[in-house]
């Protein structure tokens, strides 16, 4: 692997640091430390895109999107990437492939059981629609009653 993703890191980290932010709490606060993070996956994913704020400041200094993967260092052009709310990260296929073997094991260790499939979403969704509750009929005399009162206070 590419010492690539170290130096990302530690980029985005001194330029946060330059800056005065502090890491997040649940990270123990203070200045931005490469060494607090599992890897680049978590860096990226769970603090560098998720706050809008970081992510515009260090989209701004240009150190997000490099033309190397921040997972594997590989170079990459724009086919595969992380995006949340319109914030991208640029990464390599391989990268993608560990990012999400990364969210399966987090899954895990969080949930304690593997995430549903494709396959069982869909399943779980057609029961829900079968089985959620139909408008009560409350709902539709409010609704009615709405209904006058607006013709009423209309005419």
């Amino acid at each position: 692997m590419s010492d690539f993703p170290r130096l990302w890191m530690t980029d985005i980290c001194t330029e946060l640091n330059k800056a005065g932010l502090e890491m997040p709490k649940e990270k123990g606060g203070g200045k931005w430390d490469i060494a607090k993070f599992q890897n680049s996956i978590e860096f990226m994913k769970e603090y560098v895109t998720l706050d809008s704020g970081i992510y515009e400041y260090i989209n701004s200094k240009g150190l997000m999107n490099r033309g190397q993967c921040p997972i594997t260092g590989e170079k990459i052009g724009t086919a595969y990437l992380y995006q949340i709310l319109g914030r991208k990260v640029y990464i390599s296929e391989r990268g993608q492939e560990m990012a999400k073997e990364w969210d399966r094991q987090e899954h895990i260790r969080v949930f304690g059981k593997e995430p549903m499939s494709q396959e069982q979403k869909e399943i779980a969704y057609e029961n829900f629609k079968k089985e959620r509750p139909k408008m009560p009929i409350v709902y539709w005399l409010f609704i009615i009653v709405g209904i006058i009162y607006l013709i009423k206070k209309c005419s």
